[in-house]
């Protein structure tokens, strides 16, 4: 059994036609194909630098896979806005069945072997879990916060500002669960990748101080935040 070259390129050609953020108006367009090249070339460099540094602290491969197909079912469901995704619970659990179908589907298109599907399902069912899924957090999180600061501080792109606080708030989440998943040996690990959200967290302070003055409490409160990550962290 072979791989069917047509229809694994007709999966790349659609995620090449998915744009993100389809309740922004960008200065340039992104796709979720582009997004997955960003997100595995930097899963895959953080990767490969943790365990020259840190001991082999993460499988390589895993991370390379999850990064690969992390969104793969927008490709089905198309992007679905972050406020919508996780209103609550409910929500959540729905698009979850509905995203699962839809890598079910992709799979069977490109017409891989069963255990390739499967492995690919999981893959995306685990993206963000354990110590690969928080490399592709990290990797994940890296291209949304270029995206900002590119829209707003090389673009002038205002829209995308406000967009900055919301990811403010996930680079706080993901900077507790990397704190809480890299722990023993792999804690270097860990302080390496909390580094990187910091730095991100700069950035998005930057995106949003040019918020108009009406909002400009937000950037107080924003680096309070930051600072006060950072002290915890320390």
């Amino acid at each position: 059994m072979t791989v069917n070259v047509v229809k694994v390129f007709s999966v790349a050609s659609g995620l090449a036609s998915v744009s993100r953020y389809s309740m922004i108006a960008l200065g340039r367009r992104e796709s979720v194909l582009e997004h997955l090249g960003m997100v595995s070339l930097t899963a895959n460099l953080l990767a490969t630098q943790c365990n020259l540094i840190y001991s082999n602290c993460v499988d390589a491969g895993w991370v390379a896979l999850k990064a690969s197909v992390h969104d793969i079912d927008e490709l089905v469901t198309g992007d679905i806005p972050r406020p919508t995704k996780y209103y609550n619970k409910d929500t959540r659990d729905m698009f979850r069945v509905i995203e699962e179908r839809g890598v079910r589907k992709v799979t069977l298109e490109m017409c891989l072997v069963p255990e390739l599907q499967a492995e690919v399902i999981q893959a995306h069912r685990q993206s963000k879990k354990e110590h690969s899924g928080a490399i592709v957090a990290v990797a994940d999180v890296m291209a949304v916060c270029y995206k900002v600061w590119e829209e707003v501080l090389v673009r002038g792109n205002m829209s995308m500002a406000e967009h900055a606080v919301n990811v403010e708030g996930q680079l706080k989440f993901l900077r507790d669960d990397i704190h809480e998943t890299f722990v023993g040996h792999r804690i270097k690990a860990g302080e390496f990748l909390i580094a990187i959200l910091n730095d991100c967290s700069e950035l998005m302070v930057k995106a949003a101080a040019k918020r108009d003055a009406i909002h400009g409490a937000i950037k107080e409160e924003m680096i309070n935040n930051s600072h006060a990550a950072r002290e915890n962290h320390a």
